[in-house]
């Protein structure tokens, strides 16, 4: 499907449906034929630096105002989360919802709480006890197996040699390898992904996919989902000289 007259910059996947933003004012929602289901009015401009989807919620990081949007697909309720002014971070994963709260790990491996209706943040600690992987995952990075984590809930992590990713998890011998081109590295349910700007790589149940960007376009989102049995991916790309000419295509494995 191609997408114009939007900025597009953000894509998630959940088992029934797509969802990206629409320019900087709001929400789309697709369903897995590209079908327009709805369009969510955002009740201020965002830029979304990271969000996260689960079921009928999704959380939006904006960093030029500060804040963590909440937003309930379903029932449309919208609510705002003020961040503390010396927080200079990002968010990078998701690990545990409720009807009350998030639990969001940063890039600085930092962990917090979002409350959405008492417009709160606070920060974790006892993070072994919430997550049975993060020690694993230390101590896979002290003896140098690992550089960064790809998954904390999962326990995947990668180490960057100097030609290739090499991925590995805390509960097994497994490990692949990904080309260096990649600018993100990808873990959900057993589907790894190198995402690079001319090229995603795939690995899935012992086999290797190669996706390659349309001529004048770079990839710019990624996602995975199952849906109904079946391993569904959707890309995104948009046209290196109009950021608001971009394509979405969906693949099932």
């Amino acid at each position: 499907m191609k997408l114009d007259k939007n900025d597009v910059y953000f894509i998630k996947m959940e088992e029934d449906y797509i969802l990206i933003n629409d320019n900087y004012r709001g929400l789309i929602r697709f369903d897995l034929k590209l079908n327009l289901m709805d369009n969510i009015a955002l009740e201020e401009d965002v830029f979304i630096y990271s969000g996260f989807v689960c079921k009928h919620q999704a959380v939006l990081y904006c960093a030029e105002n500060e804040c963590i949007i909440y937003v309930d697909l379903k029932k449309r309720i919208q609510k705002k989360v003020c961040l503390p002014e010396e927080f200079n971070d990002h968010f990078c994963e998701d690990l545990q919802w409720d009807q009350e709260s998030v639990d969001l790990i940063s890039s600085r491996e930092r962990w917090y709480r979002i409350y959405y209706f008492e417009n709160r943040i606070e920060r974790l600690s006892d993070l072994e006890s919430r997550c049975p992987c993060y020690k694993r995952i230390l101590e896979s990075m002290d003896r140098g197996e690992m550089d960064f984590a790809a998954n904390w809930k999962e326990g995947y992590g990668y180490k960057e040699n100097p030609d290739q990713f090499v991925i590995s998890s805390v509960f097994s011998d497994r490990t692949e390898t990904l080309r260096k081109e990649a600018y993100q590295i990808y873990e959900k349910e057993g589907l790894l992904a190198g995402i690079g700007e001319k090229q995603i790589e795939i690995v899935y149940e012992g086999q290797k996919y190669l996706i390659r960007a349309k001529h004048g376009y770079y990839f710019s989102g990624f996602d995975s989902a199952s849906c109904g049995g079946t391993r569904r991916i959707v890309v995104m790309q948009s046209d290196k000289k109009n950021c608001m000419r971009n394509w979405i295509t969906l693949y099932g494995i």
